[in-house]
């Protein structure tokens, strides 16, 4: 099968476990280039959090942020966005704020996130790693802004798994879902991953054999699945390496890189 565009994760992913990308990535990605292959961030992050990886790795093309709650053209425009019913988005942060003093909640909107508290420890590592710094808002309320994109709780994994049994249960038509242990993310029920990337197909023209996707947690299963080649990391869970076709080297060991060369030889 000749694949023609690549999409991937990128914590845990396409950055090693010091946020960073190997040089070898940066030469595997500029092969691509050179040969006109998209290769396409896919992300929970924000778009502020996405373009300085796009410098890096020398690629103009389309984003999807928030898990595909947003998408970006090339130039930065919105083909695509989805966002949480405000009265849902006031009531979940109400609860959290009541029942869960162990997790904190911050939002993203658009290009800004916004945080009851940015002194919380947990907002302050998000903020170092992401190297943006989120802007406050009175807690249970939402400033005057389009949409919410994403809710974020972070917090100890057993108080998160429960969090994420209340949720499901008491929102199904909202897509949670952690993206690491610690991390609970919250977006629309119209958005995923994969149906960003089919919305992006069409775009490229290419079919859905022709996709390689990359990811290595749980809200990167479906675009696994969807993708002609879903190739799961080394580091990945079970169920994520499960779900997909291949399983490649682990973030730390470049594996996206060797995936890249080994199928684009």
């Amino acid at each position: 099968m000749a694949y023609r565009a690549v999409f991937s994760d990128i914590d845990g992913t396409l950055l090693n476990s010091h946020n960073n990308i190997s040089q070898k990535t940066v030469e595997s990605v500029h092969r691509l280039n050179e040969r006109h292959i998209p290769f396409i961030l896919v992300s929970a992050r924000m778009p502020q959090g996405i373009f300085p990886l796009q410098h890096i790795l020398g690629v103009k093309a389309p984003v999807i942020c928030y898990s595909g709650a947003l998408v970006l053209d090339e130039e930065g425009n919105t083909l695509f966005e989805s966002g949480i019913d405000k009265d849902d988005f006031v009531n979940i942060t109400s609860y959290i704020s009541e029942q869960c003093r162990d997790i904190c909640c911050s939002f993203y909107s658009g290009r800004d996130w916004f945080a009851a508290n940015k002194n919380n420890p947990c907002i302050m590592e998000e903020s170092c790693i992401v190297g943006i710094e989120p802007k406050a808002y009175g807690s249970g309320s939402i400033p005057g802004i389009k949409a919410v994109h994403k809710l974020l709780c972070i917090g100890p994994p057993e108080k998160i798994n429960l969090l994420e049994n209340v949720l499901k249960s008491g929102y199904p038509f909202l897509n949670i879902y952690k993206s690491k242990d610690t991390y609970l993310e919250i977006i629309s029920g119209k958005s995923s991953k994969s149906a960003a990337i089919k919305l992006l197909q069409g775009k490229l023209g290419v079919t859905q054999d022709e996709l390689i996707a990359f990811g290595d947690q749980f809200n990167d299963i479906d675009m696994l699945k969807y993708a002609g080649l879903g190739i799961a990391m080394g580091n990945a869970p079970e169920a994520v390496k499960v779900s997909a076709d291949a399983v490649t080297e682990t973030n730390d060991s470049g594996g996206v890189a060797k995936a890249l060369d080994f199928y684009f030889s």
